[in-house]
């Protein structure tokens, strides 16, 4: 049995170039979200910001309480299934998800949701399978039961 799920990328990073790429399109294509000041997305955008980061670092300070591994390339000690992962496999990710979308609401930008597909099927590549592969081979039964209680993402 593999020691972790062999991730050689840190996947937040990968949240980080989508929306850089979307800020690039964006300087050569600019194309704005038009709201006036004061506006329902000034109050939402941060409220959405701050409360996926908030979610992915909740599930972070539950894995530091559970001694099992917050970097997906390290081995994991423990399934856990309490807290933000009775209704997601991947709170984190879902947090950065839920960030990405409060940021560029917040900065106004179009271009990063266009980029955001990119940046989740990569994630899905380079993180999500191997993490779900190292966990059904490191948790058997106990894993495939609780897929089918716990959605990947809501």
């Amino acid at each position: 049995m593999p020691r972790g799920p062999r991730i050689l990328f840190p996947p937040p990073l990968l949240f980080v170039i989508a929306w850089l790429a979307g800020l690039a399109i964006d300087r050569w294509l600019p194309v704005r979200i038009t709201a006036g000041p004061g506006g329902i997305l000034s109050v939402l955008a941060p409220v959405v910001t701050f409360g996926g980061a908030a979610l992915s670092l909740v599930t972070i300070s539950i894995l530091l309480r559970a001694r099992t591994g917050i970097l997906p390339f390290k081995p994991t000690r423990a399934l856990i299934t309490t807290g933000p992962f009775r209704f997601s496999r991947n709170p984190i990710y879902l947090g950065l998800l839920i960030a990405y979308l409060g940021v560029t609401a917040w900065a106004r930008l179009l271009w990063p949701l266009a980029t955001l597909p990119i940046g989740l099927w990569a994630l899905w590549q380079t993180a999500i399978h191997p993490e779900e592969t190292y966990l059904t081979s490191r948790f058997g039964e106990e894993y495939a039961a609780y897929c089918r209680r716990a959605r990947r993402w809501i």
